[in-house]
């Protein structure tokens, strides 16, 4: 199922629902660093019964990042937090404005509303605990990480990285170091360098503008739906940017944000 995207637009316009009653505040800065490299947020909602101690550590974060404390009390189990996220949506949803979500939730049970907002064309981040976010709910998302890999990128993050646009680690589990060293073969086959430029072209060409410039993002996107378990490190590369850059052969790179790219038959 492919996000429907308007490559005239200028940048993704986000809303970001978060469940802060199961979702760990120690990788929101992952989440934030990577949803501002895929376009502006304009949307910051916090769901969590903010009367509660626990609720405090999120409660210190709200303020950094102006995030909109909706206030939620302890009512029955069958009452949770993914319902008021779920209407919230929706909601948000009729404000045309709006074209990409970021659903932050420990649980991963928002699969059937990341299908919804898809089907209507939005783009959808998901981030959760494993193992939800390696089943159903990564499969409904357009993009998904969970908190194991957004610990991951924090963790190893190299200077400047903040630049790249961040691509999804698609294991499951850390790379251990004979995963590592058979990824180093690979890159140095040029099979998959050769499916990868197959659908490059094909991805820009589907979301080129009338200016015959496309967004990154969305190539990237539409290259996901072609090669699910796509992933830049595996053929020896840091971001799908790098990627681009590198296939001079068939496209070039505007990289003022946000980046664009075009394909090169174009300018002859």
């Amino acid at each position: 199922m492919e996000a429907n995207f308007n490559p005239e637009q200028p940048s993704l316009k986000t809303a970001v629902l978060i469940d802060a009653t199961s979702f760990p505040v120690e990788v929101s800065d992952v989440v934030f660093s990577i949803l501002s490299q895929y376009g502006e947020i304009v949307v910051k909602r916090a769901f969590g019964n903010w009367s509660k101690p626990e609720s405090r550590p999120w409660a210190e974060r709200l303020a950094l990042y102006a995030v909109v404390p909706a206030q939620r009390f302890d009512y029955p189990a069958d009452a949770s937090v993914d319902v008021d996220m779920t209407i919230e949506a929706l909601d948000l949803l009729k404000n045309k404005k709006i074209n990409s979500f970021a659903l932050v939730t420990g649980s991963g049970g928002l699969g059937r509303l990341a299908i919804r907002l898809r089907e209507s064309g939005a783009m959808v981040f998901g981030f959760a605990n494993a193992p939800a976010a390696n089943g159903p709910f990564r499969t409904a998302c357009s993009l998904c990480w969970s908190v194991e890999e957004l610990k991951a990128l924090r963790d190893n993050e190299p200077e400047g990285a903040e630049e790249e646009l961040i691509q999804p680690v698609w294991e499951d589990e850390p790379k251990e170091k004979e995963e590592e060293e058979a990824q180093n073969v690979q890159a140095q086959s040029p099979v998959g360098l050769s499916r990868f430029k197959g659908l490059l072209k094909q991805a820009v060409a589907e979301n080129e503008g009338e200016d015959g410039w496309a967004l990154l993002s969305s190539v990237g996107s539409s290259i996901k739906v072609q090669w699910p378990n796509f992933n830049p490190s595996d053929l020896g590369y840091k971001g799908l940017k790098n990627m681009v850059e590198e296939a001079r052969d068939i496209v070039r790179v505007n990289s003022v944000s946000p980046c664009k790219v075009r394909l090169l038959d174009d300018f002859n």
